[in-house]
């Protein structure tokens, strides 16, 4: 799929299927890979899937600007202007559940539903203290570090133990095609500033909300 333009960067794009248009919107780290083990499904189950890699990460430009949720969904709506889509259902995982948390209230049209996955509307000292420890270990082991330390805090012991040599392949493959360090902290500064929560009240979306008992990064209560 070619890429398109949002602004003065490009987007990596996958657009496949036939039917209603699913749009999928990746967490922090960015990449549409991450929903590879969905698209078969939704494809055969008669819809049409759309993922893109966000800026600065991915096959995207590697923007070196200020992230945010707002300009996250600048670029989705772009996506959608781009493959002639004018409504579709959003299924967001963490930070793309925020990004249809601002299409909601600011591209109600656009949106038939969606469906949001461990995300969170607002910062708290718990999410803080998170990404200020993942910040200092960027700064202090660099990328590579970084990424290492995600199987951690997205998944549960159990699930590390029983997956390990799948999970230590998917971090070499990730370790090779990192963001710099500065998109990297500029992204989670994203997560900590995004604060939504005195305007959900404003979304008439419909959406279904799910969650894990055991997520680290976005507790229960944070749904």
């Amino acid at each position: 799929m070619p890429k398109i333009r949002s602004g003065d960067i490009e987007l990596w794009v996958e657009d496949e299927g036939k039917g209603p248009v699913v749009l999928f919107a990746t967490g922090l780290g960015g990449t549409a890979v991450y929903w590879t083990p969905q698209m078969a499904a939704y494809i055969a189950a008669g819809y049409r899937v759309v993922r893109w890699d966000h800026r600065g990460t991915g096959r995207s430009t590697r923007w070196n600007g200020r992230y945010s949720v707002e300009l996250m969904t600048e670029d989705a709506i772009a996506v959608l202007d781009a493959l002639n889509i004018d409504r579709c259902l959003l299924i967001g995982h963490s930070t793309g559940g925020a990004i249809g948390q601002v299409m909601a209230l600011s591209y109600p049209r656009r949106l038939g539903a969606m469906v949001l996955a461990d995300s969170w509307a607002g910062p708290d000292d718990h999410l803080r203290l998170v990404f200020g420890i993942r910040g200092d270990l960027l700064r202090a082991g660099g990328p590579v570090a970084y990424a290492r330390m995600a199987a951690i805090l997205l998944f549960p012991p159990q699930y590390v133990r029983d997956n390990a040599a799948a999970l230590a392949a998917s971090a070499v493959s990730a370790e090779k095609d990192l963001p710099s360090a500065d998109i990297l902290q500029s992204r989670m500064d994203m997560v900590v500033s995004y604060d939504r929560r005195a305007d959900l009240r404003r979304i008439t979306t419909p959406t279904l909300v799910c969650c894990a008992r055991d997520d680290i990064l976005t507790p229960l209560y944070a749904s």
